[in-house]
């Protein structure tokens, strides 16, 4: 049975003049990427007019759904990635621990979403439910590269950024979450800091913390605090000290990003609603003055 299900879950390589390789920014990450933001977007349009409660049961079960799918590859991966006995696949399965923002998700959002005592952190919960999975869609290094498009690793891993994603931005598109700025750049913050101190204490737990180089050479890079996410100067001490910060300082800024993106779709949104009303007033009061 465990060889049948290899078969079916493996991660199958091709060629890079493959057409059928899925390198980042390839056809086939730009496919991933239109499927996921039409989605999200007829999610918007369709929840629109809907009730109350139609939205609010969406975002329940959106929640769930997440942690379904994360806890699923738990059971799973180490199959897809058994190339020798059950062992040596086991370090497929502790890259999934929830060290990394988007994995750490899946507990958070069911919380914020299901607990009355995480519904007052909901907001930047849901920021950070958007900002992660946005920055790893737009440049998806850890399942796009020789991999056959449509392995399980690539489908599981664009399908559950896909579905979080979605969870925080209906959260905002329906109005079942209030976000502000003014209060809440601090608690983001707050947010990010406690993110980043449990993804290094994660990375501490499984590396070797002997020297610089083997901090990065050992254990997982959880929040991309090894790398920087961008792996400029691996192995010194400078760049271990840097990018856990600089990390934390990128995903700080992009959720500022997110909170000025939409405050300024409510601006224009209540001057447009503001302008019809001034018409409907307008042209109400011609009539009168006619009759």
């Amino acid at each position: 049975m465990i060889n049948f299900l290899h078969t079916i879950l493996k991660e199958y390589e091709v060629a890079e003049d493959s057409f059928w390789h899925a390198g980042a920014f390839t056809i086939w990450h730009f496919i991933y990427v239109f499927l996921i933001a039409s989605a999200v977007a007829g999610a918007i349009v369709g929840l629109y007019f809907a009730s109350k409660k139609a939205k609010k049961t969406t975002l329940d079960v959106l929640a769930i759904l997440v942690l379904c799918i994360y806890l699923f590859d738990l059971f799973v991966r180490p199959i897809a990635q058994l190339e020798g006995d059950l062992e040596q696949s086991i370090h497929s399965y502790l890259d999934k621990l929830p060290f990394h923002i988007c994995t750490v998700m899946a507990p958070l959002c069911v919380l914020a979403q299901h607990s009355k005592l995480f519904a007052k952190i909901k907001e930047p919960l849901v920021i950070l439910g958007i900002v992660g999975p946005l920055m790893y869609i737009t440049y998806p290094s850890g399942v796009f590269g020789d991999r056959f498009p449509f392995c399980y690793n690539t489908i599981q891993t664009m399908l559950y950024h896909g579905v979080l994603f979605a969870w925080g931005v209906l959260n905002l598109t329906t109005g079942e979450t209030k976000i502000s700025i003014k209060k809440g750049w601090y608690k983001y913050g707050l947010c990010i800091i406690s993110v980043s101190l449990w993804a290094l204490l994660g990375n501490m737990a499984f590396s070797d913390m002997s020297s610089a180089k083997s901090w990065a050479d050992t254990g997982y890079d959880w929040f991309f605090q090894k790398s920087g996410a961008f792996y400029i100067a691996n192995g010194e001490l400078w760049y271990s000290i840097f990018a856990p910060i600089a990390v934390a300082i990128a995903v700080y800024a992009v959720g500022i990003a997110v909170y000025g993106i939409y405050h300024l779709v409510y601006f224009i949104a209540s001057k447009i609603k503001k302008a019809k009303i001034n018409k409907v007033i307008e042209e109400k009061q011609k009539e009168e003055a006619n009759v």
